[in-house]
């Protein structure tokens, strides 16, 4: 073959709608990649070195497939090189993150209405704190201001959760500090804990609440 077959046959594999193949294809791995990482956190550094990498490799190579083939089925259009450019710079990164957004804004939207609300308080922010299933799985982190006194806000709080299926946890766990009470509670027919710390009242007669909702 001379080199003007050779630069022909370059051209063709390198075409603007091959190429946008691969982009799609490898936004399509990433993406599998990232649900699989949400999936599984920590124990997907295990798997990787289990496979030797493959389980990286893989969903890259059958996701390019996957793009080529919808790019010869349904596309027509040659995009302009710019234009794959700004594709990839925004498809790859949307598809590492996009899983773990979702999941953070649909604890965000889920977990706090499962959680009685003392009727006084004002809610200042809720954060949610992704973990990495080994020690401790994801957690919701609220914060209340109420101007009533420690002592009233927590018995609401132990009498609304052990009506909703809740049970207080072992004594061991539950621990007095110089900076808060923390009191713990766990569902009775899941999984999930709930921790409360609520903070002495401060010099303006608020009480700080926090409470953390672990799944």
């Amino acid at each position: 073959m001379n080199v003007d077959g050779k630069l022909s046959g370059l051209r063709s594999l390198l075409s603007r709608d091959r190429v946008l193949g691969i982009i799609i294809g490898v936004a399509l791995g990433l993406l599998f990649i990232s649900v699989l990482a949400l999936w599984m956190r920590v124990l997907m550094i295990y798997f990787v070195a289990g496979s030797f990498g493959l389980i990286l490799v893989l969903p890259i190579v059958f996701g390019i497939m996957a793009g080529l083939l919808i790019v010869d089925q349904w596309v027509s259009l040659e995009p302009k090189w710019p234009t794959l450019i700004i594709l990839a710079v925004i498809l790859w990164p949307t598809a590492i993150y996009l899983p773990f957004g979702v999941h953070i804004v649909r604890l965000h939207v889920t977990v706090p209405p499962q959680i009685p609300v003392y009727p006084t308080s004002q809610h200042e922010k809720t954060t949610v704190e992704l973990g990495g299933y080994e020690t401790f799985g994801d957690r919701v982190h609220m914060w209340f201001t109420t101007e009533t006194d420690s002592s009233t806000v927590l018995s609401y709080y132990r009498e609304e959760l052990l009506q909703m299926g809740w049970e207080e946890g072992p004594e061991h766990f539950i621990e007095r500090k110089s900076d808060g009470t923390p009191y713990w509670f766990r569902h009775k027919t899941t999984s999930r804990s709930l921790h409360i710390k609520v903070e002495p009242m401060d010099v303006d007669g608020r009480t700080q609440l926090e409470i953390v909702f672990g799944l």
